[in-house]
């Protein structure tokens, strides 16, 4: 996928979002970009990184958000999703902040723990404009 199809791509998803987030949350790394390119066309200027990591075999939530997230909607983006479990541990800590959470992922691949509330194409071999650069 080069960068002119990953914004094809996010502009067919924001299309589908029926939500209005106050706030674009993405889990880092692979949902920054997207949740960039999603705040921009949706008009929004905040927007925060959340970083989950496998910790003693569970995921946990490495950065937490200083600001007071009740009653804000908070619309938490990724890239993919393969088992769900990162983006459903984000989940959990901004609801347990008292968000209000929707979830979009460009993908979902394989068997997954959460269904995100907005979602472009599932099970694909995809390889993102980022991902190139590593080689």
């Amino acid at each position: 996928m080069n960068w002119q199809e990953l914004e094809e791509k996010l502009s067919r998803l924001c299309e589908r979002i029926t939500f209005k987030p106050d706030v674009i949350a993405a889990v880092a790394r692979g949902g920054v970009i997207p949740g960039v390119i999603i705040a921009e066309k949706f008009g929004i200027k905040d927007l925060y990184a959340i970083s989950v990591k496998k910790h003693e075999g569970k995921r946990k939530v490495m950065t937490k958000i200083t600001e007071n997230l009740q009653g804000k909607k908070i619309l938490l983006v990724e890239d993919a999703i393969d088992t769900g479990k990162s983006m459903q541990t984000a989940r959990k800590y901004l609801e347990s902040e008292g968000a209000i959470v929707r979830t979009a992922a460009l993908f979902v691949k394989g068997t997954t723990a959460i269904m995100p509330d907005f979602h472009l194409e599932a099970n694909p071999e995809v390889i993102f404009p980022w991902e190139e650069v590593q080689k």
